[in-house]
């Protein structure tokens, strides 16, 4: 027959054991969910840059034209400024046309990868947004400029036009 102690030892190690095997497949789940919590994110981002990329050119496009139009109506047609300005224009273009050509496949499911793999395509996933942010950003915040210099050309037209 057994001991107290023999038995107490048993039991001891059968709950370690158990204990042991239920750590184990806590760890196997929670990786798996952090993998899905990453290829979540990574695809919620993905799908953010390319909206945003996408809608760059035509940003940029309507920009141009305005600032066109703006100079145009204010005799700076041909100025140094607009050139300069028309300049930054074309290489923020290219950049813009450029991050179209890089942008992910939305195909893309990335069950296969890794954690690491999948930190690593979400760092340059941010890294492009804050890029195509700030291309965006620069472009909305030159038309609000052109609708309050319209806006400033409507109300000296109006005024010349009370005044005769």
């Amino acid at each position: 027959m057994l001991d107290i102690e023999t038995l107490t030892a048993i039991v001891g190690a059968i709950t370690g054991i158990a204990g042991s095997i239920m750590g184990y497949i806590s760890l196997q789940r929670l990786s798996k969910i952090k993998s899905l919590d990453l290829r979540l994110e990574l695809k919620k981002a993905e799908t953010q840059l390319i909206l945003t990329v996408n809608d760059l050119p035509e940003l940029l496009t309507k920009a141009k034209r305005s600032r066109e139009a703006i100079s145009s109506a204010t005799g700076q047609l041909r100025s140094g400024g607009l050139k300069k300005w028309i300049q930054e224009w074309e290489t923020d273009y290219i950049s813009a046309k450029q991050m179209i050509l890089i942008l992910p496949n939305r195909d893309s499911d990335y069950i296969s990868n890794s954690q690491r793999d999948l930190e690593t395509k979400l760092i340059l996933i941010h890294q492009q947004s804050v890029k195509a942010n700030a291309l965006k950003e620069k472009y909305e915040i030159e038309l609000k400029r052109d609708e309050k210099q319209r806006d400033r050309i409507y109300a000296e037209r109006n005024s010349r036009n009370q005044k005769n």
